[in-house]
């Protein structure tokens, strides 16, 4: 059985690859390409984030990078994570890029080395801007979207693990934690929220 992907907008996806420009028809067996036997095989749980994308996304949006996967006998198309997406340097809004390049900025105003996308060698952290040179290092992340508890839990148990004191900067009014406890303390400025780990 063959299916397409929506999006909680009910937004139907429209997968394209890249390089090749070929649109995929999942309602067909052959993704519409017969002259390209063995596509399905091909693409299937071997799409790096960025070989598929969907048509009818907004060309900045996270949301447009694409997987095939087969389910119980379905197949499917499925979206990458955010964090996929940012980890592969894709995806990342006009208004995240200008935050980490403020937190940046700052940080270097007051003598300090601030560094964006920050990973450690197991590959198992990228924080966007890490700041050091002061007490402690930091590490930032800009959050424009809601963050589920135990999502936000990992992140921080990363971050420490590596030394860092985990922070987050979100614009008033965006979705923070969803539900459950929330492990962290905020500080309010001009508008804008840091979270922090309380063990920072």
């Amino acid at each position: 059985m063959l299916e397409r992907a929506r999006d909680h907008d009910d937004h139907e996806k429209a997968p394209v690859v890249v390089e090749s420009r070929l649109r995929l028809d999942l309602t067909r067996a052959d993704l519409g390409h017969p002259d390209h036997p063995g596509l399905w095989t091909e693409l299937h749980n071997k799409c790096r984030v960025g070989v598929l994308a969907c048509e009818a996304c907004a060309p900045d949006s996270p949301r447009r990078y694409l997987y095939l996967r087969e389910r119980h006998g379905r197949r499917e198309v499925v979206e990458y994570s955010r964090e996929d997406v940012e980890a592969a340097g894709l995806g990342e809004s006009v208004e995240h890029r200008t935050l980490k390049d403020k937190i940046t900025q700052l940080s270097q105003r007051q003598g300090l080395v601030a560094e964006q996308e920050s990973g450690n060698s197991r590959r198992t952290r990228r924080t966007d801007v890490v700041v050091s040179g002061g007490a402690v290092r930091v590490g930032w992340e800009v959050q424009l979207s809601g963050l589920k508890p135990d999502k936000l839990r990992r992140r921080i148990t990363t971050a420490a693990a590596d030394g860092l004191a985990p922070s987050w900067l979100t614009m008033a009014g965006t979705p923070r934690v969803y539900g459950g406890d929330r492990p962290g303390t905020s500080v309010h400025d001009e508008g804008a929220t840091a979270a922090g780990d309380r063990h920072g």
